[in-house]
């Protein structure tokens, strides 16, 4: 018997439809990733959607009626208002509807209770799934080191992340088949190697050392500086550059940073003059901001 696709309209514990033999199907995937996701919306609007009506809502229904799915749990509690809506309607146009609502607070009797319901409405018990859930958090515990790859050894892009990441909502309806392609991804990205950081010759961001506040930035003289290399630096030995240069804070999302650029600085009320460098400059490289001097950290 040909397994029951099953569509999902928000993030639910896939391990539970799995577990009933049958297939989810993220129907926001497949609307975004569509080649022309635009046809959705205009199937709803031919077929009495207002213009009011959330796109997005729109959309799901499109793919829903187009897709051949058999029926779709739709998320009553914690997500979007619009969906009861969007389940009535499924529901007169002959498509099982099965909601599934998160908890208005955070209770785990209570959620587990909601997620039993579910499994029991499709025919399996959360200890089933639980089993499902070992193997699927494996494949979870892969995609964590696919953004690894990304955040920390500049591999990957975040387009590939992402998608990966996306797809896991439902395993793209089969867990072998996923964690096969997953595992041809990271195998393709490990040998790759590290994306450049975006950075120009002239301009770094580095830390601020607890010497250096925003209240010492002064505009000061243009001012000259070398950079004192040996080894294998690919910068000349006592090159010299003769080029203002500025220090502004920056914002980011875990720690202040300064960004060096053509300008005139000063930190803690002395002007920066001197880079010293290591062997293993390059460009993109951080640099640690100490007192009055800027040090490569690697």
């Amino acid at each position: 018997m040909t397994p029951r696709k099953i569509g999902i309209t928000s993030t639910i514990p896939s391990e539970i439809l799995f577990a009933a033999g049958a297939v989810p199907v993220d129907l926001n995937n497949l609307f975004m990733t569509d080649q022309d996701p635009m046809r959705f919306l205009r199937r709803a609007k031919m077929e009495g959607f207002p213009d009011t009506t959330c796109s997005w809502i729109c959309g799901l229904y499109g793919v829903a009626m187009e897709r051949g799915i058999d029926a779709v749990v739709t998320v009553i509690g914690g997500d979007c208002s619009e969906s009861l809506a969007l389940m009535e309607v499924l529901t007169l146009k002959g498509v099982e509807v099965i909601p599934f609502a998160y908890p208005h607070s955070p209770d785990p009797a209570l959620l587990e209770g909601e997620m039993r319901r579910l499994a029991s409405r499709l025919g399996t018990t959360l200890e089933a799934a639980e089993e499902r859930k070992k193997e699927m958090d494996a494949i979870r515990s892969r995609l964590h080191y696919l953004d690894e790859l990304l955040w920390r050894d500049h591999k990957a892009t975040g387009e590939e992340v992402q998608l990966f990441q996306l797809s896991s909502s439902d395993f793209e309806g089969d867990i072998a088949a996923f964690s096969r392609r997953l595992e041809e991804k990271i195998a393709e990205i490990e040998v790759r190697p590290p994306v450049p950081l975006p950075c120009a010759s002239d301009t770094w961001e580095c830390p601020p050392s607890s010497r250096t506040s925003t209240a010492a930035l002064k505009p000061l003289r243009p001012v000259s500086f070398s950079a004192r290399s040996s080894g294998s630096s690919p910068f000349p030995s006592q090159a010299h550059w003769r080029r203002p240069i500025r220090i502004t804070p920056i914002p980011t999302a875990y720690t202040p940073a300064w960004r060096i650029s053509p300008g005139r600085f000063s930190a803690d009320g002395s002007t920066v003059s001197s880079i010293i460098s290591s062997p293993s400059v390059s460009a993109g490289s951080r640099i640690l901001c100490s007192g009055a001097k800027l040090i490569f950290q690697y």
